[in-house]
């Protein structure tokens, strides 16, 4: 008996590394379930059976003695023919499994077999199971997991745990749960987290996708989760990632000594040593039948006690989370062909936070954070949420044998409240914030009695900030002769709630000090006036954004077939329409994009007629929507009127100014909000991006498959934004239009660079807009560049005598004037309005290797059994480094001591308030020369190293295990970003002393511990 559950584990085993191991091609399935195909002799039926529900399909087979099962849940399934011939199956989410009848020599595991090379599909995809997430030595995370598929890199930090995906940015992807898109439509950065002992599978996608799936440039990941079998299984488990099982990480410090050129003198750039997180979760699970073979329930539970203390150079955080998240999975067969499904999601979150001031007595003399770990006076304590709900109703249909239907109705809200969501106890919101840089001293002083982590307040009458999503779905099925047609059309709803803020103080106003001629101020003009130096004066901020509800639909209908020509040759051609519209707060359309035309085309052939051989290609167009956040930053009302001021005196207690003169006239922003045909290019398209794909895969001899593919992406059609109205103002002033005030030109305007400008605007100052057309020689904007290549290499064993390996190779460049929907270089997160495009200026030389670029990408993962007991995993990336490069400030000088209100008056103003954001940098001479991407190298090769070990002792008749996961085991800290900053500062001619400095390296070793039972 022992030998028999011995040889079972190791099947089991065998099957759930192999399907991890693998990079499978998707055949064309409900985008939640699987399908099966195969041989068999002509004229049998074939019955297929799932061996936990006990669902079952028949078919007959064709008289070319092919057959093919569609809509088949994940599982494991039993196939028999008319003839007594049998064969057992994996089914996978959105992938086809081999089944053969026909008496051919099969792979020696017991229980099912998972297909190396399915011939019946042209996509990209591999595909994990839970089996694998539980031998692997991965991130219990989506990302993470998503990441052992060839053409992934991690994602710059700076936006979180995320991948990209092919040279894309990582706010082009795509997420699903059972097929519904809980990406965040807001920015496209995040998606909607599930408990991960829910997840039965995941499904990556990159590249080559079918007209099925769009809105995303990078790649899909679909994850479906677990549903209830015909026995009962319960389990608990508990998984934590303590701090005291951590390394220590790297901290950096500032090669900058010189304390009148600092306020901070020589400080950390990071400060990471006092850092902790503890993090535990504790997992309940049920799932079983309600109704035997009818009706199915499945439910995980997950609660959280996580703790973090951050310290930063001021300030110091502990955030604490111990809310919990769940979900629900029902499952109803009313009959064979009929299944109705039903997924609810808790997954709220909510976390207390505490801010502190750093201590005085525990802060280092030389470096201003404690050494201590302690926390310092007590600032404020507030709930942060996020997260909210998620509810999915699905039915699929079986209505003839040639045709089938599937109908999905979804809805996800997520709360995104910001840091600070109230006034915490004890803040005056009396006090306006002021900040004094008069003094003879680089930097700002803190002035007055008001609280500095309190700058604003939230609308106290919109309650919370949200994005919705309600989403339908329907696809449908047709098989006719050797054509299998699928058809489909989606529209999702989505409904973006921007809370609105104010200044904190009696009248809403920021004020800051200034003195002519002092470290902070080396310029005498100020707003278009001459002032002497030693001339004090305050500039005032009056400004305020509005509340507002912002709401978007993207639609698509599609239509596609998959043509068996022969038996060993299959056609697809697809052909999707896309639909984007975005609406302002009033209801307004600002983008209204119709019918945009995605082809997809491709084949695959299988050139022995035995799926030992394959070679294939696809070609496709991929569109990506305009995100929430456009609506929100373009089209919402925020304005900031700006004034200057002479003044005498102040009052003691909140330093208010005594105004007693103007200097200049007041900047005044339009406060309604703006005209949609204004903001938008009337002839703008959304972004796309076209793909092709060739690939061939083989079985070289018994056990091992290898793989080639050759991949290049274009993007077509960029957009981004354009925020110089006086490059508008001077092409107005050029037309004749000596009257229109440059004012109502609207500060950005999305565009599709390199094009002609068609807008609206009043060009006569008399309150009436007309269209106007503005040469993109006046803009002086290139286009929108990105181009991805590479060639990918892929190789697997599967599991043979107690051990697997699999991995890929991957030799890529990534090259472009932009990233994309995200800049990593400044760490912009606003998706389709970065800063890349603001001015030509932005775009001088940077033509070149993109963030995403890693030339080398290595992996290799298996499993090996020490004994009936113990698995040990491995898991190895080596991965280049990405090119390093020089940021610092435009020569905005050149359009310096314009008249006021010249267009070079209005340029200078802009582009002195950006950071140091281009490719003009002070050399060793104090002069601005311009860069190139990647004049300064790149970051060194990072090398990771992961180890799982997994201990289910017989004693405990397999039901206990005990699982160890050591992340970066020889502790490899290279870096993985630099400080790029070049210019020491606006005004100043010297370089940053601190250009180049490492900031960010690889995740330091952790250890994550796990223990489950299963009843």
């Amino acid at each position: 008996m022992k030998n028999n559950t011995w040889k079972f584990k190791r099947s089991m085993t065998a099957l759930a590394v192999a399907s991890c191991l693998l990079s499978l091609p998707n055949a064309y399935a409900n985008n939640a379930f699987g399908s099966a195909y195969g041989k068999a002799q002509a004229g049998v039926v074939v019955t297929i059976k799932n061996d936990n529900t006990g669902l079952s399909r028949k078919v007959s087979v064709g008289e070319d003695g092919r057959f093919d099962i569609k809509n088949l849940p994940v599982g494991q399934y039993t196939v028999i023919d008319s003839l007594g011939n049998t064969d057992s199956v994996i089914i996978n989410v959105g992938t086809g499994s081999i089944i053969n009848l026909e008496g051919t020599e099969r792979i020696t595991v017991v229980g099912a077999r998972v297909s190396s090379i399915d011939t019946t599909s042209v996509e990209s995809t591999s595909v994990f199971s839970a089996s694998d997430f539980e031998l692997l030595p991965v991130g219990r995370d989506l990302t993470s997991v998503a990441l052992l598929a060839p053409g992934t890199v991690q994602g710059d930090s700076g936006f979180g745990n995320l991948a990209s995906f092919g040279g894309s940015s990582v706010a082009e992807n795509g997420y699903y749960l059972n097929g519904f898109d809980i990406t965040d439509s807001r920015k496209l950065l995040s998606f909607a987290n599930i408990p991960f002992d829910a997840i039965a599978s995941q499904q990556v996608k990159t590249g080559g996708y079918g007209a099925e799936y769009g809105r995303s440039l990078g790649g899909v990941v679909n994850q479906v989760t677990k549903s209830g079998t015909n026995e009962w299984q319960f389990s608990a488990s508990v998984h934590t990632n303590l701090d005291a099982l951590r390394a220590e990480p790297k901290d950096v410090k500032t090669l900058n000594q010189d304390t009148l050129s600092d306020p901070y003198g020589a400080h950390y750039l990071k400060y990471r040593k006092a850092n902790t997180q503890d993090a535990t979760s504790y997992v309940l699970t049920a799932g079983g039948p309600l109704i035997e073979d009818k009706l199915f329930v499945f439910a995980a539970l997950e609660g959280f006690y996580n703790q973090y203390d951050d310290y930063f150079q001021n300030e110091s955080r502990n955030i604490k989370r111990t809310s919990p998240q769940g979900l629900v999975k029902v499952d109803w067969y009313l009959s064979d062909e009929h299944i109705f499904e039903f997924t609810g999601v808790y997954n709220k979150k909510t976390e207390k936070r505490t801010i502190y001031d750093n201590p005085k007595s525990a802060v280092d003399p030389e470096y201003r954070v404690p050494y201590t770990g302690e926390h310092g006076e007590h600032r404020s304590t507030f709930d942060r949420e996020s997260g909210g709900h998620i509810a999915i109703a699905k039915y699929t249909g079986i209505l003839t044998d040639n045709l089938s239907l599937s109908v999905m109705l979804g809805d996800l809200k997520s709360v995104n409240d910001k840091d600070s969501p109230e006034v915490p106890d004890g803040v005056d919101t009396s006090c306006n914030r002021i900040w004094d840089s008069s003094e003879n001293a680089r930097g700002l002083v803190h002035r007055g009695c008001w609280n500095e982590g309190t700058v604003d307040i939230l609308d106290p009458d919109t309650p919370e900030e949200y994005s919705a999503r309600t989403a339908i779905r329907i696809d449908g099925e047709y098989q006719l002769g050797d054509h299998s047609i699928r058809f489909g059309f989606d529209e999702e709803r989505l409904t973006n709630v921007d809370r609105g803020w104010v200044y904190v103080g009696d009248d809403r106003k920021y004020y800051r000090y200034f003195e002519v001629g002092s470290l902070n101020h080396a310029f005498t003009k100020v707003n278009g006036v001459e002032l002497e130096p030693g001339t004090k004066y305050v500039r005032i901020w009056d400004g305020a954004k509005l509340s507002a509800e912002y709401k978007s639909v993207n639609s698509a209908i599609y239509i596609e077939d998959s043509w068996q020509v022969s038996d060993d040759l299959l056609l697809y051609a697809g052909l999707r329409w896309e639909s984007f519209k975005n609406e302002n707060s009033e209801g307004a359309a600002f983008v209204d994009a119709k019918n945009e035309l995605a082809p997809r085309f491709g084949f695959s052939w299988d050139v022995d007629g035995n799926s030992e051989k394959k070679l294939f290609a696809s070609l496709g167009r991929y569109f990506i929507p305009v995100p929430g956040n456009t609506n929100e930053r373009l089209s919402g009302v925020e304005y900031r009127d700006v004034s200057y001021h002479y003044y005498d005196g102040y009052d003691e207690r909140t330093w208010v100014p005594n105004i007693t003169g103007d200097i200049g006239d007041a900047n005044i922003e339009n406060k309604q909000a703006p005209n949609p045909a204004s903001i938008v290019s009337q002839d703008l398209r959304p972004m796309f991006q076209d793909e092709f794909i060739l690939g061939y895969q083989q079985e070289i001899f018994e056990n091992w498959t290898v793989g080639i593919k050759g991949i290049y992406r274009k993007i077509k059609n960029g957009m981004d934004d354009f925020c110089s109205p006086g490059d508008i103002y001077k092409w107005a002033l050029d037309q004749g239009y000596n009257q229109m005030d440059w004012h109502d030109i609207p500060s950005c305007i999305v565009l599709n660079p390199g094009e002609d400008l068609n807008f609206q605007v009043d060009t006569n100052d008399d309150g009436t807009v007309e269209d106007v057309t503005v040469p993109n020689s006046y803009l002086g904007l290139p286009e929108y560049q990105r181009d991805y290549k590479a060639i990918e290499l892929s190789f697997n064993r599967g599991f043979v005598d107690g051990w697997n390996l699999g991995g890929s190779y991957v030799w890529s460049k990534s090259q472009g004037n932009v990233e994309g929907y995200v800049n990593s270089g400044l760490g912009q997160d606003d998706p389709g309005i970065t800063q890349d495009f603001d001015h030509r200026l932005f775009q001088e030389n940077t033509y070149g290797y993109t963030p995403n670029d890693r030339r080398h990408a290595f992996k290799a993962y298996g499993s090996y059994e020490l004994t009936q007991e113990i698995i040990v995993s491995l898991s190895f990336n080596a991965t280049s480094g990405q090119a390093k490069n020089c940021l610092g400030f435009v020569p905005y000088e050149q359009f310096e001591n314009f008249p006021s209100n010249s267009p070079e008056d209005i340029t200078y103003d802009r582009l002195a308030r950006y950071s140091a954001s281009s490719f003009y940098c002070r050399n060793e001479a104090g002069e601005r020369e311009l860069t190139t991407k990647g004049q300064y190298g790149r970051t060194p090769w990072t090398f990771n190293t992961d180890l799982s070990f997994k201990y289910t002792p017989t004693w405990a008749d397999d039901k206990l295990s005990l699982r160890a996961r050591l992340l970066n085991v020889f502790n490899a800290q290279k870096t993985v970003s630099v400080e790029p900053q070049g210019d020491f500062g606006r005004d100043s001619t010297a370089k940053n002393p601190d250009f180049l400095v490492p900031l960010n390296f690889q995740t330091p070793r952790r250890l994550y511990l796990s223990l489950s039972y299963k009843f």
